[in-house]
């Protein structure tokens, strides 16, 4: 008797435990499949992330006051309109490379600001100078790069930009100010260009990139 029931049984038997490894098989691969859409939307949130937030590598405007408000200022830079913001924590510094305030700026006035840029495009200004138009009369460029050449036999030195690292700018200084720079050196430099030896700029200014801030502004 319990020879012929045992197929009856394992037959019984069977069909219910196929559905329920199928069953768990499907839950599996369902769960899996979700796990893997989940890993690759953070994989594009990251990437778009990086693609919309600004460079945290120190920028710098150089251009005449046209607006000032409580606490943004806007400049034009090379023939076009731009916003810098100011805070506590900003350094203002005159002509006579003394400190001064915001309410010491005035319309017009020629100057190079320093920071970061924040989400709507705008400077955080960490270190803000005034100077006269004389002074940097023919400017052409203001450079926010890493010195990677100081010459042993001459005053020039050459600075690769930050925003183009295939590009290189040949610079001749003076004697004095070559003995405070280095190769390997972060710097913004003002230059304009010789009028007598292509691709090789005179500078007008230099500017260690520590003077600006050790750390950028959090982005939130």
């Amino acid at each position: 008797m319990i020879n012929y029931l045992l197929p009856l049984i394992l037959f019984l038997i069977s069909p219910i435990t196929v559905s329920a490894v199928d069953a768990s098989s499907s839950a599996t691969d369902d769960s899996n499949i979700q796990t893997i859409r989940e890993v690759v939307q953070q994989k594009v949130k990251e990437k778009l992330n990086i693609i919309s937030t600004p460079e945290s590598k120190p920028k710098a405007f150089f251009g005449s006051i046209k607006e000032i408000t409580d606490n943004q200022i806007k400049i034009n830079f090379n023939n076009e309109l731009k916003t810098i913001t100011v805070n506590d924590d900003t350094v203002f510094v005159s002509i006579k490379r003394t400190k001064i305030a915001l309410k010491d700026l005035k319309p017009d006035q020629e100057i190079l600001a320093m920071g970061y840029l924040n989400n709507q495009n705008q400077l955080e200004t960490k270190r803000l100078v005034v100077f006269e138009i004389k002074t940097v009369q023919n400017l052409t460029q203001v450079i926010s790069g890493q010195i990677v050449d100081v010459s042993k036999t001459s005053p020039v030195f050459v600075i690769v930009p930050f925003n183009n690292k295939n590009n290189q700018y040949q610079i001749k200084t003076t004697d004095a100010n070559l003995k405070k720079i280095s190769s390997g050196q972060k710097v913004i430099a003002i230059v304009k260009p010789d009028s007598k030896i292509a691709n090789t700029f005179d500078l007008l200014k230099i500017i260690p990139q520590a003077s600006v801030s050790a750390t950028p502004t959090p982005k939130q």
